[in-house]
């Protein structure tokens, strides 16, 4: 999916992202990750999304966030 430009997670129960996952998703503009059960957020996870411009994690149970992001 190399030119999915927005994504979606909302609701999905998600409780932990590994650190590749989007890293061959290049044209993503949007990342929704609204209303799971995420503790974290990383910016490896990130790293590779040179064209995110919003993402949104509200409603999550986030303890910790990576100083980078």
């Amino acid at each position: 999916m190399p030119h999915l430009s927005i994504l979606d997670l909302d609701g999905n129960e998600i409780e932990a992202i590994p650190s590749d996952t989007f890293d061959h998703l290049h044209n993503l503009v949007y990342l929704k990750l609204n209303g799971n059960k995420l503790k974290e957020l990383t910016a490896p996870m990130l790293d590779n999304l040179h064209k995110l411009h919003t993402s949104s994690a509200f409603k999550n149970k986030i303890v910790e966030i990576d100083g980078k992001l």
